[in-house]
């Protein structure tokens, strides 16, 4: 400090008072434009912390609501499935939803398909949990031709060993006899199926359970596209990117 004051000294005695003036405002430059970095980095961080406060926010606000629709219509798929297992006499009645991973993005390729809901007749073993996260291409070929075809019907599991393996290595240890697979239609294409089955050596009847899966995979669809849209709509008022 004492050096930097003579040498103030000195300047003001041989240049006079506007030279000290302008080292000083010379000096003082830099430490100001550090002061002013530091004080916009702090409001922007400042800024930065709200806004992921906000987000937080609505993205809590946005799964209570996709809790809450997802709660009511399990519980209506139930029902639905329970209607297509008595009336078809089926043992076994499941939805299965397509999904990239963890959610239904728009625009992706479905990779997985999961077992979404289940009914089983009074001492048939449930199997939802086994068909959790199946690998869309290790079924490439059957789904293609369920939804080319909208349905197929399988008599007898033997039927299909060779023609779809994986399926029926899926199937065959859980005691399947016949099955009735119908395609769920999404807004754009197939977003799942719903499959009713038999065990042991009981079959199903074409024409009856045809016409139960059909109608219950129909109203799944109505249901599950009214799902996508209010979920849309509530992107609009919940996920807007606050920035």
């Amino acid at each position: 400090m004492e050096a930097l004051v003579k040498f103030l000294m000195y300047l003001l005695q041989q240049e006079g008072i506007w030279a000290v003036i302008l080292f000083l405002l010379a000096a003082a430059l830099p430490l100001a434009l550090i002061g002013f970095i530091i004080f916009s980095w702090s409001s922007s961080g400042q800024a930065i912390d709200e806004k992921i406060a906000r987000r937080v926010q609505i993205e809590k606000e946005t799964h209570k609501v996709g809790n809450r629709l997802r709660k009511q219509f399990s519980e209506e798929v139930i029902v639905l499935l329970q209607d297509v297992a008595i009336n078809a006499c089926a043992d076994r009645a499941l939805v299965f939803e397509y999904s990239n991973g963890t959610s239904n993005l728009a625009g992706l390729p479905f990779l997985f398909a999961s077992a979404a809901a289940e009914v089983t007749s009074t001492g048939t073993s449930p199997v939802a949990l086994q068909y959790q996260r199946i690998n869309l291409s290790l079924i490439a070929k059957f789904l293609t031709q369920l939804e080319k075809d909208g349905y197929i019907f399988i008599e007898d599991l033997k039927e299909v060993k060779e023609e779809y393996p994986v399926l029926y290595a899926f199937m065959e240890p859980n005691n399947v006899k016949s099955a009735i697979f119908y395609a769920i239609h999404g807004v754009d294409e197939v977003v799942g199926f719903i499959v009713a089955t038999t065990i042991h050596e009981k079959i199903l009847c074409k024409k009856d359970s045809l016409h139960e899966v059909a109608k219950a995979a129909q109203i799944i669809s109505s249901m599950w596209n009214f799902d996508n849209l209010d979920n849309k709509l509530h992107e609009k008022k919940w996920l807007k990117w606050p920035f």
